[in-house]
């Protein structure tokens, strides 16, 4: 049985250099795992390890109209996949992810190299890995956008009036996430809908899966990385990679934007907060958003933990 590694864990906890040094001694290739870095002209923002690649993105081949290609990365003879694989302006869900990532595995395999999935979204991983309710049901177009034109207060009521309960159970941030209630919507809408041959059989069961988490061990030093991570970006650019993408008419409605930096960026650029706010705010989220990482990871046991 063939091992694909997966390497996962929280944010700023070096997955990339550990993923990195795997394929190096396992002869093996990357593929993205974060809800971010799927997107085109998203780069210093999401954190996207470009200076360790070496020419442009290579597309191999398009899969359901996504990019699907890679970086190469020439100190390790190694490619990474699943970079740029959308505009900013396209809901991608776990569903989608999965069609994408099992496209790569196979490119991976069949060149008998090891495939290493990488990344801290973790909603993606599982759904890869394991058939979730997530994907099976397939994105209905027509009916995002019918849902786009509602706001956050009537989807909510949509949602409750389909399940009473669901709601309850999200937590604040999801509850207020329009792109989360609209898949919530899309789902409980389409439970029934029949579960396509590629969903059917969990990799997790036609492959061994060597599950590797990252974490901090100590909530200062995670918040001390986080700073440097965060002022290294502004000082590549990330407000003027903002601002490109503002005249490229994407904003803060755009579901690649909707992250966390872009926010706080486009808040600033607004005049809303002021650039000291923007720093504060970034960290804030961060810090907390790694935190939620590990409380939702660590649901899975078999997972080994590597502490920074």
């Amino acid at each position: 049985m063939k091992t694909i590694y997966v390497v996962t864990g929280q944010t700023a906890s070096g997955k990339t250099s550990y993923a990195i040094n795997l394929a190096n001694e396992l002869n093996g290739e990357l593929v993205n795992a974060d809800s971010r870095q799927i997107y085109k002209h998203m780069d210093i923002v999401t954190g996207k390890d470009l200076y360790l690649t070496q020419g442009s993105f290579q597309l191999v081949n398009k899969v359901n109209d996504f990019d699907i290609g890679y970086y190469s990365i020439p100190l390790v003879h190694s490619k990474v996949w699943l970079y740029d694989v959308v505009d900013p302006n396209i809901n991608f869900s776990a569903f989608d992810y999965k069609i994408c990532a099992l496209d790569c595995i196979e490119k991976i395999l069949t060149n008998q190299k090891v495939p290493i999935i990488v990344g801290g979204s973790y909603l993606y991983i599982k759904s890869l890995l394991f058939n979730t309710i997530d994907i099976h049901v397939p994105p209905n177009l027509r009916l995002r956008t019918e849902l786009s034109e509602l706001t956050v207060y009537n989807l909510q009521k949509k949602l409750n009036n389909i399940n009473s309960t669901i709601l309850g159970t999200m937590n604040e941030s999801d509850r207020s996430n329009p792109h989360r209630l609209i898949r919530k919507i899309e789902i409980l809408s389409n439970a029934k809908a029949p579960i396509s041959d590629i969903s059917s059989i969990p990799i997790a069961e036609k492959y061994y899966i060597k599950l590797i988490g990252l974490r901090h061990k100590d909530p200062l030093v995670l918040g001390q990385i986080i700073e440097k991570r965060i002022n290294e970006r502004m000082e590549k650019g990330a407000v003027d990679e903002v601002i490109k993408l503002q005249q490229m008419n994407y904003t803060g409605e755009t579901p690649g934007l909707n992250a966390i930096g872009y926010k706080q960026i486009i808040s600033y650029l607004n005049k809303s907060i002021s650039y000291e706010e923007l720093l504060l705010d970034w960290k804030t989220k961060e810090i907390q958003y790694a935190k939620r990482q590990y409380t939702f990871i660590k649901q899975n046991e078999n997972i080994n933990w590597i502490y920074k």
